[in-house]
């Protein structure tokens, strides 16, 4: 992959934005802005361990199955 940044060259063709990258980058940078002020921290901190970070990464996981399951419900009930 080319990396802009070592090399302080840019690539030889730049294609258009991809607008749902940036959407996502968006919502990225506001949700880092958004915990720092929510938690005085970020991910670089040093207090979490591994299981710390796993029960976390579980937590989201398991929103996220609920998220799908009410959609793949609402889907199913508006056919």
């Amino acid at each position: 992959m080319y990396d802009e940044v070592s090399t302080g060259i840019p690539p030889p063709t730049t294609p258009s934005l991809d607008p749902n990258v940036v959407a996502v980058a968006d919502m990225l940078w506001n949700r880092m802005h958004k915990g720092y002020l929510k938690y005085g921290t970020d991910t670089t901190r040093q207090d979490l361990t591994v299981f710390n970070w796993l029960q976390h990464l579980q937590e989201e996981l398991l929103d996220a199955a609920v998220y799908i399951q009410v959609l793949k419900e609402r889907h199913v009930n508006n056919e």
